[in-house]
């Protein structure tokens, strides 16, 4: 179950980022894309309260907003093809690398 929550609180912070993104430049239609943007967060942290219930708090935050900025920067990366440079895949290595031993920690 927690893996279900995790991952889909993960696609809705893509979705939302992406159409955040997209608000930027729609002209008059911003506003609803705003709108659709922040309403997915909303919603998506309710998908991360329920990961409190079910896992040390500090553990499913780590994991949920880690996790979040990570699958992000992935998403845009693909979405909008930017390239990115060696230091900055080592860095989401990293990223990975401390998400892991988040989760991991706090099974113990």
């Amino acid at each position: 179950m927690e893996i279900i929550l995790l991952i889909t609180f993960w696609l809705m912070q893509i979705v939302a980022a992406v159409v955040l993104k997209y608000s930027v430049g729609a002209g008059t239609h911003w506003v609803l894309l705003f709108g659709a943007g922040n309403a997915i967060n909303i919603l998506s942290v309710w998908f991360m309260t329920l990961l409190y219930r079910t896992m040390n708090p500090n553990v499913a935050f780590g994991l949920a907003i880690g996790g979040a900025f990570l699958v992000i920067q992935i998403a845009f990366s693909l979405v909008f093809r930017s390239q990115l440079s060696f230091a900055q895949y080592g860095g989401l290595a990293a990223i990975a690398a401390g998400i892991l031993l988040v989760g991991f920690g706090g099974r113990g």
